[in-house]
């Protein structure tokens, strides 16, 4: 049969589909019904669009079997897409198909079928899939080539020897309202009834695929849920040898995909998919660039993500019940501004996590070797109505139901939490750390600056008892020093906390604002050494406070409703030394686990307890200061009635206030005389009877007066004037 031509006409579909043959050649050579005899065969078929289908070969009628080889060649899909393009959700343009396959066919006595196909090849190029209603563009396939392929229908087996999928193009897109276009092509989810049971005769089909290929892939995705849209590119390239859907059989994976936002994620290993996805991997991610992440911050904080890039290196393992990362993990060049007053609010130079070992199983189990912390950054600010910078860019809290909603929510939460995970840090080092702080609370605004922190913190881990070591050293302002030294539980510090901390050559003026809210005074000039030392033990704190302030000058008062009614300028004499030196110890204690315990009020009470303790018995404290004992009071010295002399005990007193006066010599001391009449009038009166009886008798003994006067003569002398003088 030559030059034939067919005309097809469906009219099922909404569209009729109209096919035409424009030429189709039929060849068959000595076909006969003897038995194992063979005839040769060739079909040439070419339709209207330009497909082309060649078929030659052998057929034998008794028993019937096929043996030949097959070719396609030319645009099919469209050919397919005009017939199914009702029952398709896409739109299919373009797309050559080039393909051929040697088959061999039989049909046994018993009505079995024995079908296999060898040395299949198949090219598919320029082919684009779009939305059906819109034309927009879902996927371009530029190239889909496979070879060596076979199909085994007796022994239930499919093979190819390579599939290539080159250049290929993706435009997935999430919506505003969540949905997905991709996932949207998908048919409705339907109650369909249960597929029958194979019977346990029949052998699964085996598929293998010795190696897969997709080279030069472009993803490129879209997301308008955020405010912001989301778009970037996606680089992958990734090989995959040995695809089998045999249980236990592992597969060779090597894949790198880019991001066109930056960084780049490779995976080298073997993974298994059947019965379970059980994978070992090589895994790594550089340069990660992190402010693709900023449109998904922005709805929980008003913050901008500037910069930042994320690393990991190392291998992973997975199976249906276990998940086991071991390797490195790395963050660098993290910039993070504060979207309100656009400002920097967190800068870190570079976080290095190595030795990590993470299990997530019947238990979450993380260890780390090394955690090195360098050149991090914060600001916090205290605005002048309480609230914090970092508080300012959280979400507003709900309010009214909601706000009882949430608490209900937090509350059912707090009954379900689960405990920390394991975590173990063997190193935890800081370098060249710094921070802002400034309260604008106060009645003058503070602020301060730390900066060249350096230290480390050792061994801590969520299921030890055994405490962290803490060392810690930095400077504040231009000058000053602090340092920590100590240990700790980081996550459970009200169980046991030890700790010295060290703060040598603070600005006294910088922290006016402090003092005036404590006593209604600035700080005009002066330095300050601390030292603190802090013990917790089951949620009791220990606490000694020493002070030493130099060249300490108080300024002007500054009213303040919060300030304490304290006499700081008598205090302040009274402590400072000749040196100009101020030594104070601020001993506290609390419970941390009462409701109502806070450490500001604790230091406070604390400080002005000790404040009025000292100006309530100034002289007291000053015996004090040149071992005087702790009841003396140097303040009133006691003359006996009617006499000017000290008695020994009172010239102690004496002594012992100079002494102390010698120690403050800017205290000026004022003497006030008293006397007692009750006391001091009759023996004054006595004393003043005395010295005029003994100036007569000294009188009369100069003058040789005979005979001598006595004292009681005298007396009656004094008696007779004092009745003529009536």
């Amino acid at each position: 049969l030559q030059g034939a031509s067919v005309g097809l006409t469906d009219n099922v579909p909404v569209v009729p589909y109209i096919a035409l043959v424009d030429a189709l050649d039929i060849q068959i050579e000595n076909l006969t019904t003897l038995p194992d005899a063979a005839a040769g065969q060739s079909i040439s078929l070419t339709m209207g669009n330009g497909s082309r289908l060649d078929w030659s070969g052998t057929l034998s009628l008794a028993p019937l079997h096929s043996r030949g080889e097959i070719e396609l060649r030319g645009p099919y899909p469209a050919l397919v897409y005009d017939y199914l393009r009702e029952q398709l959700p896409v739109r299919l343009s373009g797309g050559w198909v080039e393909s051929r396959l040697v088959y061999d066919f039989a049909l046994a006595d018993d009505g079995g079928v024995a079908l296999t196909a060898t040395d299949l090849q198949l090219t598919l190029s320029e082919l684009d899939v779009r939305e059906r209603s819109s034309n927009v563009l879902l996927a371009r396939l530029p190239e889909l080539a496979l070879s060596g392929g076979s199909f085994d229908l007796g022994a239930r087996a499919v093979g190819l020897q390579s599939l290539r999928l080159a250049g290929v193009e993706l435009h997935p897109e999430r919506f505003e309202d969540g949905e997905v276009n991709f996932l949207q092509l998908l048919p409705a989810s339907a109650d369909a009834p249960p597929p029958a049971a194979t019977p346990a005769s029949t052998a699964p089909w085996t598929l293998r695929l010795q190696d897969l290929q997709l080279a030069d892939w472009q993803v490129h995705v879209r997301d308008r849920v955020p405010a912001t849209d989301v778009a970037l590119t996606l680089a992958l390239d990734a090989r995959l040898r040995n695809l089998d859907n045999t249980p236990g059989t592992s597969i060779d994976l090597e894949t790198t995909l880019g991001l066109s936002t930056g960084g780049t994620l490779r995976a080298s290993g073997e993974l298994s998919v059947l019965p379970a996805l059980d994978t070992s991997l090589e895994v790594r991610v550089d340069d990660l660039a992190l402010p693709l992440l900023q449109a998904y911050l922005e709805p929980l904080a008003a913050i901008r993500l500037e910069e930042g890039r994320f690393a990991l290196a190392g291998n992973l393992r997975s199976s249906p019940d276990n998940l086991f990362y071991q390797g490195s993990v790395g963050l660098r060049d993290l910039h993070i501004d504060d979207a309100l007053q656009d400002e920097e609010l967190f800068r870190l130079g570079e976080l290095n996590l190595q030795g990590v070992s993470l299990e997530m199983a019947q238990e979450t189990r993380v260890s780390i070797t090394d955690l090195q912390l360098r050149e991090p950054y914060a600001r916090i600010e205290i605005a002048a109505d309480g609230s914090t910078n970092i508080g300012a860019l959280l979400p507003a809290s709900p309010t009214g139901a909601d706000a009882a909603e949430s608490a209900a929510s937090a509350d059912a939460a707090a009954e379900v939490t689960a405990p920390l995970p394991a975590l173990e840090i063997e190193r935890f080092r800081i370098e060249q750390a710094s921070a802002d702080f400034s309260d604008a609370s106060l009645p003058l605004p503070f602020a301060v600056l730390m900066t060249g922190l350096n230290g480390e913190i050792s061994a801590m881990s969520t299921r030890s008892s055994e405490p962290a070591r803490v060392r810690l050293e930095g400077q504040v302002d231009e000058f000053g020093l602090a340092s920590i030294d100590g240990r700790l539980r980081p996550l459970a510090f009200a169980e046991l906390t030890e700790l010295d901390l060290q703060f040598r050559n603070l600005n006294v003026p910088s922290l006016s604002p402090y003092v005036i809210k404590f006593a209604g005074r600035r700080i005009d000039d002066g330095a300050m050494d601390v030292d603190l030392s802090y013990a917790i033990t089951s949620n009791q704190l220990q606490g000694d406070n020493a002070l030493r302030l130099r060249d300490l000058v108080l300024g002007d008062e500054v009213p303040h409703p919060e300030a304490m009614d304290l006499p700081l300028g008598l205090a302040v004499a009274l402590l400072k030394d000749r040196n100009g030196v101020i030594d104070l110890e601020v001993p506290v204690t609390g419970d941390l686990g009462h409701p109502e315990f806070n450490y500001g009020s604790v230091i406070r009470t604390a400080l002005g307890n000790i404040i009025r303790n000292i100006v309530t018995a100034p002289f007291r404290f000053l015996s004090s200061l040149v071992g005087g004992a702790e009841d003396a009071d140097i303040g009133t010295l006691a003359f006996r009635p009617g006499r000017a002399d000290l008695a020994p005990p009172e010239q102690e007193k004496l002594l012992t206030l100079a002494a102390a006066l010698r120690e403050r010599p800017q205290l000026s001391l004022r003497l006030a005389g008293v006397h007692d009449a009750a006391l001091d009038t009759p023996q004054l009166q006595q004393q003043f009877l005395d010295r005029r009886v003994d100036e007569v008798l000294a009188q009369a003994a100069a003058a040789a007066v005979v005979p001598a006067p006595t004292r009681r003569s005298v007396l009656e002398g004094f008696h007779r004037e004092a009745d003529l003088r009536l």
